[in-house]
């Protein structure tokens, strides 16, 4: 791993969604962390350790990439941004810890695990719906 690079490890949710930051060349990685359970996450800088929470971390690849110190400096601009409470905040549909790493790497706020979401959602709801209708699947009111 390298100063500038897009890391990526699984969660909790395996191969779903995935957690995203920015490799800072220093074993340090900003990306959005959880400050305690319950709280949305917040933009930050923690050690590698902290940001793979001993998962496997994988440097994803890009087509088009700004140089290494120029990712790094906007992923530094936008961590002052957010402790400055100038960033909106975390939205998984809208900003999440993708959207802000593609910004720092190619200057796109793109999430692909979004735009995966949105694509199964779109294949299955109608499905669900129907099922629903036809009684096969019983709704709640939880």
């Amino acid at each position: 791993m390298a100063k500038g690079d897009h890391l990526q490890v699984d969660t909790s949710y395996g191969r779903f969604i995935q957690h995203h930051g920015i490799d800072m060349g220093d074993g340090t990685v900003i990306h959005f962390k959880k400050a305690h359970i319950g709280a949305l996450p917040i933009i930050m800088k923690t050690s590698m350790e902290e940001f793979s929470e001993g998962r496997v971390v994988t440097i994803i690849q890009h087509r088009f990439s700004l140089p290494p110190d120029k990712v790094v400096e906007i992923a530094e601009y936008i961590l002052k941004l957010a402790e400055e409470g100038r960033l909106k905040q975390y939205d998984f549909w809208k900003f999440n810890c993708e959207h802000i790493t593609n910004i720092c790497k190619t200057g796109e706020s793109v999430s692909y695990q979004v735009e995966n979401t949105k694509e199964q959602i779109s294949i299955y709801a109608p499905l669900i719906v129907a099922l629903t209708t036809a009684g096969i699947i019983m709704a709640t009111d939880k």
